[in-house]
Formats: structure tokens, sequence, C-alpha cells
């Protein structure tokens, strides 16, 4: 666990000089606000780390010109592209975010997570200069099997979702 929560810069070097070509570099193609969306469909029938109004908090990040992206569906390189490019990430608590490491420094990063989810994230952020929020509320329902400190639904503030945007 401490291992996640520290990890080296070097590692971010290395996946920064390895997978971000001149091509990645010079996409003007590629949106500038990404909201992760997790793939249910890879998960067993209930998620288990969900938001329950999913919908309403996709709706308004569609209506701040946001796209939704199920980083199961595209490629590794697809997926380094579109962090690289990115002037904006949100999501939801889980590996999604180790694509961290391909963003440029000063992109925003907006975790959505349990308020007893690690620090790993926010971690990864600071390492690769990257301005990071979260909000962070209480699980509604913890799954028996699984650690309580990530799992289950949570439901985003919608009144602190637009807080953080109008102080942008």
């Amino acid at each position: 666990t401490n291992d996640i929560l520290n990890i080296p810069i070097w590692i971010s070097k290395w996946l920064r000089e390895k997978f971000i070509s001149e091509k990645i570099k010079n996409n003007k193609d590629v949106k500038n606000k990404i909201y992760i969306e997790r793939d249910t469909a890879l998960s067993k029938k209930v998620p288990e780390r969900s938001i329950s109004n999913e919908g309403e908090v996709k709706n308004y990040l569609k209506n701040c010109g946001f796209i939704s992206v199920k980083l199961g569906e595209v490629s590794f390189n697809e997926q380094v592209n579109l962090f690289y490019n990115a002037d904006y990430i949100i999501g939801l608590h889980g590996a999604a975010f180790a694509n961290l490491v391909f963003c440029k420094p000063g992109t925003k990063v907006l975790e959505f997570k349990s308020n007893t989810a690690g620090k790993a994230i926010l971690n990864l952020a600071k390492n690769n200069n990257l301005n990071y929020n979260s909000i962070a509320t209480e699980v509604k329902h913890v799954y028996e099997y699984n650690f309580p400190t990530q799992q289950g639904h949570i439901k985003i503030p919608m009144n602190e979702l637009k807080k953080i945007f109008n102080s942008n």
C-alpha cells in the first residue's frame, strides 16, 4: 500500500519518455475535457465502485464541454493521447488515473472518491505537477467482500461540483 501511495517520480518520467511520441505532442484533434466513465460491463453485474447519480453528473459535465470516455474501449496509445492533450480530467477513484503520468504539467484533475479512500491519485498528481482537486463523500453501500475504504456507491453533491467549476 505504501508503494502505491508513493510512486517514485522516475517511473512517471520513464513512462512519458517511452510513450509520448511527437505524433501525440502535435495532435490537435483530441478533446480537451475528459470524463472517465467506468465500464460496468467489465465488472460484475453490480459495480464495486460507482456514482449513484452518474447520469446527472455526466449531463452537467457534457454541458461544460466534457466528453465521456470508457478507457477499456480505447487502445493504450489513444489513452496516452487523450491524457497528454487534456486540459481537464475528471473521474471516479480507480486505476484509470494511472494515466495521469501522461498529462502535461498544470492539467486540472478532479477525483470523485469515498472519504476514506487513499491519497494515491493526489500523490501521483503532485508528482506530475498537476492541478488536483477532489470531491470526497461517504460510501452509501459497502459490499461485504470488499475493502470498505474504496468500494461502494457514492453520490456526488452537485452543488459542490458546480462550486468547483464556478471557481475555475
